[in-house]
């Protein structure tokens, strides 16, 4: 029994030597070369780094021709293919340039919490590779040390790293302000958090599946690549009312014909002016929040000015001879809702209508129509009588005040003229009769912008549209 126990330890021992010396190790520490081993299970399938101090620096070659025929100065270059796993063990402070690039089957990475700086494309390439926990340690995480890692949906961080974060597996500095990478494995949807102020460099650079992503108001720069490569990018949707900075090459390789901008409601026009932003040629206000209407229109009359999206104040003259009127309104959103249009009641009096547009955050924008009915014989005529051919205001542009001339039958009582002057929100801001043929009325005590003159005369209407300056 004895010398059977003695054969099995033998036995055993001859099998383990035998694994120990299948496994290979090499020196690779720097600047002492022994500080640092690699060792390569016998399996061919886990790397192990261990010892004190750095790794020493690899380099990529390829031959020239084809661009996938690469191999790496590490020691183990013909095992690469084989490798899943690698460990760094406590100790370690640096995991070296190219240390693991472009390793196909690389599934696992596990890094001791001595390692303190990850050095340029350390693991660039290695498109298994899911996900990556960073130790409280690191302080220092170098250019592209995960660029073209496709399969990366995590990049997660010790909470009690004083240098980086991570939400939702996007890695961050510590309090977030700069996003610095965004897994390039992941797909869909990505609404950046309201504390971030900078987009890394290459921050999203490669992400393919990426299909939409929000930007927050708070951001207020885009590094150099911080998009290139998105080529799945069909929708961006920016809250800043101000375009962001956008260095070089950001949205290289975005389909800027098909991916559509959408920006904050009145800030279309701001961004197809801005530096990179115009290149987009899709940019349209973010839904929710348009609540300007499209078109306004009315079955009978002419609405005076033309409409335009911006203008919130008309006037509507309408004939005697009608008993009702549409006011016909139509939401640039579609989504908006709109009350204010359809059918009215001709009366003889000055009658108000307010269209209201109610966007789908909540926002109104109040659109106001006076109307006024001629009397009998038409407007044309009485227009014509009230107001002579020669009949101007000027200067205009003004700055003080505005000459009023060519006004007729100003003399008879029973055809007075009455001057309204109203402010581009509708608001009448001045009112005074009009006395004399060629009268100057003074308008200093108004603020610059636009205004309308609005001179009526028992129904008769003309408007005119000056500047204050």
């Amino acid at each position: 029994m004895k010398n059977m126990m003695n054969f099995i330890l033998l036995f055993c021992g001859l099998i383990y030597a035998a694994q120990l010396d299948a496994q290979q190790s090499w020196e690779i520490g720097s600047p002492v070369l022994s500080d640092v081993v690699a060792t390569l299970s016998a399996d061919e399938t886990t790397l192990t780094i261990s010892g004190t101090g750095e790794m020493m620096d690899f380099f990529m070659y390829w031959d020239g021709v084809n661009p996938l025929n690469t191999w790496s100065t590490a020691p183990w270059n013909e095992y690469i293919s084989n490798i899943n796993t690698v460990v760094i063990e406590h100790g370690v402070t640096r995991i070296s340039l190219n240390a693991f690039r472009k390793y196909p089957e690389l599934i696992s990475v596990t890094i001791a919490n001595s390692v303190t700086t990850i050095d340029h494309n350390a693991f660039m390439e290695s498109t298994a590779l899911t996900e990556v926990f960073l130790p409280n340690s690191i302080t220092y995480i170098g250019s592209y040390v995960f660029d073209g890692c496709t399969s990366l949906t995590a990049i997660n961080v010790a909470t009690d790293n004083e240098i980086f974060s991570s939400e939702d597996g996007v890695l961050f500095n510590k309090d977030k302000t700069t996003l610095i990478l965004f897994p390039t494995g992941r797909h869909g949807i990505y609404t950046i958090p309201n504390t971030v102020n900078i987009i890394n460099d290459s921050a999203f650079s490669g992400c393919t599946g990426l299909n939409e992503v929000v930007i927050p108001n708070s951001v207020t720069s885009l590094g150099g690549f911080s998009f290139a490569g998105c080529n799945g990018l069909n929708s961006i949707y920016i809250q800043n009312m101000e375009p962001p900075v956008v260095n070089w090459y950001a949205f290289n390789g975005v389909d800027l014909e098909n991916c559509t901008l959408y920006v904050p409601h009145g800030r279309v026009a701001t961004y197809r002016v801005a530096n990179v932003w115009m290149d987009f040629v899709n940019i349209k206000s973010l839904p929710g929040t348009d609540n300007d209407l499209f078109s306004l229109s009315a079955s009978h009359g002419t609405l005076t000015p033309a409409f335009s999206p911006t203008t919130l104040f008309y006037f509507l003259s309408l004939p005697d001879d009608i008993s009702t009127f549409n006011i016909i309104a139509t939401a640039s959103d579609d989504d908006a809702e709109v009350t204010g249009a359809g059918e009215y009641t001709v009366a003889t009096e000055l009658k108000t209508i307010v269209v209201e547009v109610t966007a789908v955050d909540g926002t109104k924008k109040n659109y106001t129509i006076n109307v006024s009915v001629q009397q009998s014989g038409g407007s044309t005529t009485s227009t014509e009588e009230l107001f002579a051919l020669t009949l101007s205001v000027y200067p205009n542009p003004f700055s003080d005040a505005v000459r009023i001339s060519g006004v007729a039958d100003i003399t008879n009582p029973e055809r007075a003229t009455i001057l309204q002057v109203i402010n581009s929100a509708g608001a009448i801001v001045h009112t005074q009769p009009i006395v004399n043929n060629d009268e100057t009325i003074n308008l200093e005590h108004l603020p610059v912008g636009v205004y309308f003159l609005r001179f009526e005369n028992k129904g008769d209407v003309k408007i005119l549209r000056i500047v204050k300056e």
